[in-house]
């Protein structure tokens, strides 16, 4: 498979994640690097001015958590329903092929859930501070604020960008489904028996045209989600170890 075909999949994710920037677009392997690393922060009380801040930090870690640990599950639902649809288009099983679709979309709909949930972690940080609070605790959680509403930002982008991808190879997919099905039921025995064998020949060719796009698309999407696995258990692990620090920290400063 080319390059140029690979880079198609990848896109979405791509601009989403940061448009702005000029650099050649990244393959899949490379797309969840861009999103925001979390720092592990010193030990220092400044940094965990007020017990409540201190637990919608920790709230909004965990929620961040859990959203990348359920995408790492949609990632191998949605690369299992490919393999489906891939084996369904080269058999031309128009019922296993429509059974995958309806998964892929269900898995689509998780998707969307999913992204919109995340959106929700930059709403548990900053915590009201008290009236006491130093000018430098509130610079800090206005700081914090920031790369919380950052990083949720970047992995809702990441969600809806794959939703999209996804998506489309999908419609693509549904598409052969439903004009192999509409040929088989809409055309009566007596027409398709005086046919002229020309012009069979040339509805095929559209057809199997269509199933090979629709295949090709199905192949990369399964690679690209391979690709974001990876990615993705690794910036679910960096979340769960700057929630650790941030939660270690914090019973030091208590204690």
């Amino acid at each position: 498979m080319g390059e140029a075909s690979r880079t198609y999949t990848c896109t979405l994710i791509h601009e989403s994640l940061d448009a702005r920037h000029q650099r050649p677009r990244p393959r899949a392997s490379r797309i969840l690097s861009l999103l925001p690393t979390p720092m592990i922060p010193p030990t220092q009380r400044s940094l965990l001015p007020d017990t409540r801040a201190a637990s919608s930090l920790l709230d909004a870690f965990l929620l961040l958590a859990d959203a990348h640990g359920a995408f790492q599950e949609a990632l191998l639902h949605l690369r299992h329903h490919a393999a489906d649809v891939q084996a369904a288009l080269r058999r031309r099983d128009a019922a296993r092929l429509s059974s995958a679709v309806r998964s892929q979309r269900q898995a689509h709909k998780d998707l969307a859930r999913l992204a919109a949930s995340v959106r929700g972690a930059a709403t548990k940080w900053p915590a009201q501070l008290p009236s006491s609070a130093t000018v430098a605790e509130v610079e800090v959680s206005g700081v914090l604020a920031d790369a919380m509403a950052a990083i949720a930002s970047a992995s809702a982008a990441v969600f809806s960008a794959v939703e999209t991808m996804s998506t489309m190879a999908t419609a693509a997919a549904a598409s052969t489904c439903s004009s192999s099905s509409s040929s088989s039921s809409k055309t009566p025995l007596l027409i398709s028996l005086v046919r002229k064998k020309n012009r069979k020949s040339a509805a095929a060719v559209p057809d199997e045209e269509k199933e090979m796009a629709a295949s090709e698309r199905m192949e990369e999407l399964e690679e690209c989600m391979a690709a974001m696995e990876s990615g993705n258990d690794r910036v679910f692990r960096t979340i769960l170890h700057t929630r650790v620090a941030l939660l270690n920290t914090h019973a030091t400063l208590i204690n």
